[in-house]
């Protein structure tokens, strides 16, 4: 009866429990470094972000053509549009400014603000960044296959859920010319966390099994 009524009250608290699977679950609670940290977060609006790796396709040579370029674009509007994405923050080769001086005037555009047609054009626009030294290894690979999109999260949905919307957006409206992935720390927690639940869902009614059988064949008599 004692082992029941104990066993009652644990149960009672079970709504409360909270299962956590993000980073800052790790944090020791009261911190100082922690806490300053978190307070400078907020003070230099240091978002949150994800990172969309967008690859061309086997057989494709680079990304540095029209057609692939036309589809980078399309990609990072796709993006723009997934609630719970800062889309106006966005940094990626279309996003990113072209400053360009005279005697006259300074004149702020994108790089792809008037789009390679030709895929003269499009080594010219390459030849170009690399001369910079701006963009190459972060916001587009070396090897010119791949393309980075940094997305910064808004913070006012989870990240499980903005990933999620993220996923659909992509398997409906995906670019055609590229392989995307979504990588960085923070979809990195949530895949953690999902496999942790996941494991969780499985291995929790196998554990209460063993136990209710042990007791059962200790306590049989």
């Amino acid at each position: 009866a004692a082992i029941l009524l104990v066993t009652s009250v644990f149960a009672l608290s079970l709504p409360r429990l909270e299962i956590r699977t993000d980073g800052d679950a790790l944090y020791p609670v009261g911190n100082r470094v922690i806490d300053a940290s978190l307070r400078d977060r907020e003070i230099f609006r240091d978002p949150e972000q994800v990172v969309l790796l967008a690859t061309v396709r086997p057989g494709e040579p680079t990304l540095f053509t029209p057609a692939a370029l036309l589809d980078l674009e399309r990609l990072v509007s796709v993006i723009e549009r997934v609630p719970g994405v800062l889309g106006g923050e966005i940094v990626s080769l279309p996003t990113a400014r072209d400053v360009t001086v005279s005697p006259s005037e300074i004149r702020l555009a994108s790089y792809l603000s008037l789009p390679p047609r030709t895929q003269g054009e499009a080594d010219a626009l390459r030849r170009r960044l690399a001369r910079e030294e701006v963009a190459e290894g972060i916001l587009y690979s070396r090897d010119g296959r791949s393309a980075a999109v940094y997305a910064p999260l808004s913070g006012e949905a989870a990240r499980g859920e903005v990933l999620r919307r993220l996923r659909e957006a992509l398997a409906h409206d995906v670019a055609s010319s590229f392989d995307v992935r979504i990588i960085g720390p923070a979809a990195a927690e949530v895949l953690l966390g999902e496999q942790i639940v996941a494991d969780l869902e499985r291995l929790v009614p196998v554990i209460i099994a063993v136990i209710a059988l042990a007791l059962f064949a200790c306590l049989r008599n």
